[in-house]
């Protein structure tokens, strides 16, 4: 080969160029999961193995395999959060990732979506909670309103 492991490791040291090549998408690394964990002081639900939460089209709980997972359990709610800066159409898979996780979900359990962002502020929230005024098994809300709550307890 043209290139050992040692050269390609230098490379990525001193060229900030070839770093990039290797470097993962920061949207892709969780950051706003880990930041939620910490500051609503909760555990994520662990994403390695078989542990990924998803509901089958009955309500019930399904284990998947997945590189991460974006799932806690907020106040006895399983819950997705979703953090989307931007607007448009590719944005919108996350509003339907978020509405067939809390339909199918609140056919046997408590569900939660928090969401944030200016996504979800530019009406994509409102959106979801009309979707699903009335079930009480539902639950949206953003991390803001969370820490809120807890202030003014």
């Amino acid at each position: 080969g043209m290139f050992t492991i040692e050269s390609i490791k230098s490379q990525i040291m001193s060229n900030d160029l070839v770093a990039s090549m290797f470097a993962k998408d920061p949207s892709k690394q969780n950051i706003t999961e880990k930041l939620v964990s910490e500051v609503l002081g909760i555990e994520k639900l662990p994403a390695s193995g078989k542990s990924c939460i998803r509901f089958s089209e009955s309500g019930e709980l399904v284990y998947k395999s997945a590189p991460t997972n974006s799932k806690f359990i907020v106040n006895g709610y399983y819950a997705t959060q979703k953090f989307t800066t931007e607007v448009g159409g590719a944005q919108d898979n996350q509003f339907y990732d978020v509405v067939d996780f809390l339909k199918k979900g609140s056919i046997k359990h408590k569900v939660a979506a928090l969401v944030d962002g200016l996504y979800w502020e530019n009406g994509a929230k409102d959106k979801l909670i009309n979707e699903f005024k009335g079930n009480p098994n539902v639950l949206i809300t953003s991390v803001q309103e969370i820490l809120d709550k807890k202030e003014s307890c």
